[in-house]
């Protein structure tokens, strides 16, 4: 530490005892244990209930998100996806149908809602081959502009018209919420 005069030359520096340096630090540790426990309350650390968020923008943006849903899972995993097929393959056409194949490798199935078009249709005919379950509904009631796909403990939320961008939610209970919602749809769009 240094102690700070003026004299008739100028400021002038002097270095301080150790001992002085040792009390501040001393002062500065109580400070601080005071403090640790609202700053771990506000860190949350490894608490399930505090939701993370992602942002993304742009194709590049756009593949971060995809990449996640493949890192996130393993084999026998599911994504729970709605989305229409022409918004995906109009902004990534090659790069979504590598990814298509890297899920498969992996083994990660799908449960799909797409909104119908002749493209939905020919991806719906090899479900089978691509570990893919589909739900067609009619372009007029399901003009969805956005994907989302439910996977692991995250929620991705994207959107290819106008501005590409992507979220990531990473929440337990939002996951677990979103998948009772699309699990009660696809089973009543199974009956239908």
């Amino acid at each position: 530490m240094l102690a700070k005069f003026e004299d008739e030359k100028g400021q002038k520096f002097l270095a301080e005892s150790p001992e002085k340096l040792a009390g501040v630090l001393k002062q500065k540790q109580t400070e601080f244990k005071q403090i640790l426990p609202n700053l771990l309350a506000i860190a949350n650390t490894g608490n399930d209930l505090k939701p993370e968020v992602k942002f993304y923008q742009g194709q590049e943006g756009l593949k971060a998100v995809y990449e996640d849903t493949l890192s996130s899972g393993q084999k026998g995993d599911e994504i729970l996806a709605y989305f229409s097929a022409q918004d995906i393959l109009s902004i990534l056409p090659d790069y979504i149908m590598d990814y298509l194949q890297r899920r498969i490798k992996k083994g990660i199935k799908m449960l799909a809602i797409v909104r119908d078009s002749e493209m939905a249709q020919k991806h719906q005919r090899q479900d089978a081959k691509e570990l893919r379950q589909t739900i067609l509904l009619p372009k007029d009631k399901f003009n969805l502009t956005i994907e989302k796909n439910i996977y692991a403990d995250k929620i991705a939320l994207m959107s290819f018209r106008g501005w590409p961008m992507g979220i990531i939610i990473k929440s337990k209970q939002i996951a677990n919420s979103e998948r009772i919602i699309f699990e009660l749809l696809w089973k009543n769009l199974s009956n239908f």
